[in-house]
């Protein structure tokens, strides 16, 4: 798609931002900074959905410095300011590579410990990492900011069993319980000839 783009002369910011995107689901973080470095190179500018793809590049590639720096050059180069998303793909970042501590100052030092995205995605990587203390005030922060959301209940649940924590798991299901929410139970299908399962 990059040669295409290049030959075909649909070379512009939608295009650049599409292959960021794609390299960035395929965990391709270096080409999706390549994309990058030639944007600037060629004079197109960047905008935040731009950055955004980098930035998811970056945390499903590994390259976590790389994806620090890009957040800084949006907020300083390109005078934009960052979005909930943006903060949100930091903070994935930095906990997929098991820097909790650092995702959570980065959260007051940004001044958005207010919302709840930030705080379920630290929770998410606390549970990743099995780091319970942490996880526990992740998910008090989402209980105070929303307390009808059932989703900080069940992940703080599955982290105080898979630490074998058996009663502050039965604690926290009987907390969820006794605020009148309920875990969505998932369910599948499977067609096995003519029958469904």
């Amino acid at each position: 798609m990059h040669t295409w783009c290049y030959e075909n002369g649909k070379h512009d910011v939608v295009s650049c931002t599409t292959m960021i995107m794609s390299y960035g689901q395929h965990g391709k973080g270096k080409e999706a900074l390549e994309i990058l470095a030639e944007m600037k190179s060629e004079g197109l500018v960047p905008d935040g959905v731009t950055f955004l793809g980098c930035l998811y590049a970056c945390s499903h590639g590994g390259l976590i410095e790389e994806g620090v720096r890009v957040f800084k050059i949006m907020i300083e180069d390109h005078n934009l300011k960052p979005k909930r998303e943006h903060f949100a793909c930091v903070v994935d970042m930095l906990g997929r590579a098991g820097r909790l501590n650092e995702a959570e100052n980065f959260i007051y030092e940004m001044g958005i410990e207010s919302d709840v995205l930030v705080w379920e995605t630290l929770l998410g990587a606390c549970r990743v990492h099995g780091e319970m203390v942490l996880g526990e005030k992740s998910a008090q922060k989402i209980m105070e900011l929303q307390p009808e959301r059932h989703g900080p209940y069940v992940l703080l649940a599955n982290i105080y069993a898979e630490r074998g924590s058996w009663e502050d798991k039965v604690m926290v299901r009987e907390k969820l319980v006794s605020h009148g929410l309920k875990k969505q139970v998932g369910c599948s299908w499977v067609a096995l000839e003519t029958m469904s399962c």
